[in-house]
């Protein structure tokens, strides 16, 4: 890939090219320009013509990860449904009119770096407009793996039972490990001798910790190292 030269003077109009995967459903793409009311092709796709803005996106070196909104109009939208786009990806390419195919200088490779979000939050709908919080890919909080739910602050372990005069331990493959003598609350208090019905995990690192202190790494079955924001 080489990035689009504006310096010349006949550099043209910055065309900005959307993809949008639904989660069911095929393949849609679409642009904003620069023909108007047609479509435009670039790569050996068609990018059907669509009022859509990308506004707030960037890359920021530290602190929370940005959280772009994408405008997509609804009025003369055809098929296409913004609406039904709640975890969608959107992959956003920018390159030069004299770049897309058919231009004397068609070329699929000439483009800025390809940007991608993910369609995480109603934040308007209106009559004529929708407009969706989009977040970063690496932003997993919430996201949905085969059997669990990527959560940042909760063990999805199950942990064990008293039963009778013992413990019940759950199934190694799921389960939480511990074994050991000390007991602890659902709120992480030191739970005394003759009390043992009230041992619960609290499901949180620091309840985790109680019970492993010296374990690295620690057998939590939460997602602590997972970017949680939400502005």
């Amino acid at each position: 890939m080489s990035l689009p030269d504006q310096k010349r003077m006949d550099a043209g109009a910055v065309v900005e090219l959307f993809t949008v995967k639904p989660q069911k459903g095929g393949v849609q793409r679409y642009t904003t320009g620069p023909s108007g009311e047609a479509a435009v092709r670039y790569g050996g796709q068609d990018y059907a013509p669509l009022p859509i803005a990308l506004e707030g996106a960037g890359y920021e070196s530290s602190g929370a990860a940005s959280r772009p909104s994408l405008r997509v109009s609804l009025l003369g939208s055809g098929s296409a449904d913004p609406a039904a786009w709640h975890g969608a990806t959107v992959e956003r390419v920018r390159t030069l009119s004299r770049y897309l195919d058919g231009a004397s200088e068609a070329d699929s490779d000439r483009h800025w770096p390809r940007e991608a979000w993910v369609v995480d939050r109603l934040k308007k709908r209106g009559r004529d407009e929708i407009v969706w919080e989009l977040s970063s890919p690496l932003d997993l909080e919430l996201a949905m793996i085969p059997r669990r739910q990527v959560l940042r602050d909760v063990c999805q372990w199950e942990y064990r039972r008293r039963k009778g005069a013992g413990w019940e331990n759950p199934p190694a493959d799921n389960g939480c490990p511990y074994t050991g003598g000390g007991m602890w609350d659902a709120n992480d208090n030191v739970v005394k001798a003759g009390n043992e019905k009230d041992d619960a995990c609290s499901r949180r690192l620091s309840g985790c910790k109680l019970r492993f202190p010296e374990e690295q790494p620690l057998p939590f079955g939460g997602f602590a190292g997972v970017a949680r924001f939400r502005r």
